[in-house]
């Protein structure tokens, strides 16, 4: 089967139940929901950058995959560069020297 793109409010849906997830420390299905939202949204939006950092957050805090870590921070800060500097940004930039940090590079 096909994957089929994601209404904005349905990705901002998904989004919002991983955070809750997150919240409650259920972090394998806050992984799940992002990663179901990550597939449909656009590859270089706003939006898939946070998703990427959040993946990322939990891949190193709680799943000890620290290379996949550094590798979705990375994405994070690629793609919010692409809109501009912000505070999104920093914070993203800010995680990926924590997960570079931990990864010892």
């Amino acid at each position: 089967s096909r994957l089929q793109s994601l209404s904005r409010d349905e990705a901002d849906s998904l989004h919002a139940v991983g955070q809750i997830m997150e919240k409650m420390g259920n972090w394998k299905e806050a992984l799940c929901y992002y990663s179901r939202e990550f597939v449909g949204r656009d590859i270089d939006a706003i939006e898939t950058a946070r998703v990427h950092n959040a993946i990322g957050n939990i891949l190193l805090e709680k799943a000890d995959r620290v290379g996949d870590a550094v590798c979705n921070h990375r994405m994070a800060v690629q793609i919010q560069t692409q809109h501009g500097k912000s505070e999104a940004l920093a914070k993203y930039r800010t995680d990926l020297v924590r997960a570079l940090k931990v990864k010892g590079e």
